[in-house]
């Protein structure tokens, strides 16, 4: 980025993180969202089910 020409305007812009950190956020993210989506599909077939899937997560 360009660099502020006023003294005034000190904007501390802060460092961004490197990619395999932004890969496995990602990675994370995704699984842990497919998984909450298969134990609501197993609610919808019982209740047992999804009890299963839920604390065999855990």
């Amino acid at each position: 980025m360009k660099e502020f020409e006023s003294d005034r305007a000190r904007v501390k812009i802060p460092k961004g993180y490197r990619m395999p950190v932004i890969k496995m956020y990602f990675w994370v993210g995704l699984v842990s969202a497919l998984l909450l989506r298969l134990v609501i599909i197993a609610d919808h077939y019982g209740d047992i089910y999804a009890r299963v899937l839920w604390y065999w997560e855990c």
